[in-house]
């Protein structure tokens, strides 16, 4: 069947999620183009996750 979304040009992503019982308010990241030069935005979304896993890096 790979061969057929080959032949397409078709390529299925990887859906990453994360482990059962990972809290997802730290895990979620809205990343959008209004808060890409708002650096206190990102401090904040750091500062949120902390070492816990996220979708961050």
């Amino acid at each position: 069947m790979n061969n057929i979304y080959k032949e397409l040009g078709v390529k299925i992503p990887e859906i990453l999620l994360p482990a059962e019982g990972t809290d997802l308010t730290k895990w979620a990241v809205i990343a959008c183009d209004q808060y890409t030069s708002q650096p206190d935005y990102w401090q904040s979304v750091e500062e949120n996750a902390g070492q816990s896993p996220s979708a961050l890096s």
